[in-house]
Order: structure tokens, then C-alpha cells, then sequence
């Protein structure tokens, strides 16, 4: 899944079970550096936004149609309508944001089979909406290219400048054993889940297809169910009463005033 970065480390087994009073989980970093899993990683993000630009002008999405009995409402015409450009661009711009992630605020393990594992899902994530937009026969630009544009932004902003801030304040000494609670993490628990979610769900309007919001939808019952629980026992059994103030003065986990 896209979320993998957000994961708990593989050294740690301590979600369900209180540790040794001297034990404390431990997350494995390392020195940013270029490895095998994140170069593989960037060429499999850098293939993601030219796949999407083949789907539309090579014609392909409208074989895919052809091979399922179906007809695409959208013509090919051999080149992207001002539609088509606003998905190419938003997939190209969540490649390169998430390059930069790869290549700077991550500074965890990254293996060649979670780099492919990560990868190939958001390509199948953003072919999937390359697809589905063919079905609407919208061609010009509309209001669900205009606000899924600005969810979109808005959302890659919110992650990355969360990702940022996390890696910018566990960098300082002074702040080892502390949690950091200013800045997007002051509003809520988890700001980078919150921005993820909004740029997936504004790619998802993009293509003027419900059936795209599958992405998000899936996404947010993942976080709801696995990803935030199992994150916050981790920060609970790490930080102790510092999380327990954190959580006191930053009550929201995903959405500030509603959960």
C-alpha cells in the first residue's frame, strides 16, 4: 500500500503488549543516502506520469474500453484535452513531491521490494483514475477539476509540510524524547494521513467518476481501523505521559473539530 512509509518499523513487535520497564521501541534510521530501494523507487515514480500521458495519447485507455465491451465517452483525439492535462500534471506533481519524500524527509529503511510494493500500487491507484475519467465525457475544464485541483494542492502541501516538520524538530537534540506538538501536529494527531487523504480524494474528483473515490475511501478505513490505532499504541508505550499530554492538548486524530 502507498501508506508503507507511515508503518511501524520491522524491529518493532511491542503493538499489542506492554514492554520491559527498560525496554523502549526503537525506530531504525539512517543517513539519508541514494540505495537500491530508493533509486528503484524513483524510476518507478518517475514511469508513473508517462504512463498516464501513453493511457490518453497513445490510445490505450480506450482499448482497455474495447477489451471490456465498453466505449469510452471521452474521444481520442492523440493529445491530452485541458482535462486530461490537469490529471497528467497532478499525477506528475505527486511523483515528483513523493520523490523528494524518498530522497530527503525519509530517513528510514527503504528495500527495493518496498519501494516496488509502494510504487506499482499508486501506479495502479492513478491509472485507475486515468481510466475512469475516460467515462465522463467532459473535456474542458469544470468545477470538479477546479476544487479537486485546489483539494489536491492543499492536501500535498499538508503532508509535506507535516513530513517536514517532523523530520526538522526529531533532528534537534534538545527534543529527544519529546513529542512534537506544534507547527500541523498541533491541530492534529496525524496532519501527513490528513493531507494524504485530501490530495487522493481531489485526484479522485478530478476525473468527475465516483467510482474513483475507492482510492481515498479505502485509505481512510485503513487509517480508521489499522494504521492510527496500531501508530498511536507505538507513540503510547515510546513516549509514556508525553503522549498522554499531547493527546490532552491535541484531541483530534485525523479531521481538527471532528475526529
Amino acid at each position: 500500500m502507498p501508506v508503507k512509509p507511515y508503518d511501524l518499523p520491522p524491529d518493532f513487535a511491542g503493538a499489542g503488549k506492554a514492554p520491559h520497564k527498560s525496554e523502549a521501541p526503537k525506530v531504525v534510521r539512517r543517513p539519508n543516502r541514494l540505495t537500491s530501494g530508493k533509486a528503484s523507487f524513483i524510476v518507478l515514480k518517475a514511469a508513473n506520469p508517462l504512463l498516464q500521458y501513453l493511457i490518453f495519447t497513445k490510445g490505450w485507455g480506450h482499448s482497455v474500453y474495447a477489451l471490456l465491451g465498453l466505449s469510452a465517452a471521452t474521444p481520442h483525439i492523440g493529445m491530452l484535452s485541458s482535462k486530461q492535462k490537469v490529471l497528467v500534471g497532478a499525477a506528475l506533481l505527486a511523483a515528483a513531491r513523493q520523490i523528494f519524500w524518498s530522497l530527503y524527509i525519509n530517513d528510514s529503511p527503504l528495500s527495493p521490494i518496498d519501494a516496488a510494493h509502494i510504487a506499482v500500487y499508486d501506479l495502479v491507484a492513478d491509472s485507475s483514475n486515468t481510466l475512469l475519467s475516460l467515462a465522463s465525457s467532459g473535456w474542458s475544464l469544470g468545477p470538479y477539476q477546479w476544487f479537486g485541483s485546489a483539494a489536491f494542492l492543499i492536501g500535498s502541501a499538508i503532508e509535506t509540510i507535516s513530513e517536514l516538520q517532523r523530520k526538522w524538530f526529531k533532528a534537534k537534540i534538545q527534543n529527544n524524547g519529546r513529542v512534537n506538538d506544534g507547527g500541523l501536529w498541533r491541530q492534529c494527531r496525524h496532519p501527513n494521513y490528513a493531507g494524504f487523504l485530501l490530495w487522493r480524494a481531489g485526484f479522485a474528483a478530478m476525473t468527475e467518476n465516483m467510482w474513483a473515490f475507492w482510492n481515498p475511501g479505502l485509505h481512510l478505513c485503513q487509517f480508521a481501523v489499522s494504521s492510527i490505532p496500531v501508530l498511536e499504541r507505538f507513540q503510547q508505550l515510546k513516549y509514556n505521559e508525553e503522549w498522554a499530554r499531547y493527546k490532552s492538548g491535541t484531541p483530534y486524530r485525523l479531521i481538527p473539530f471532528i475526529w
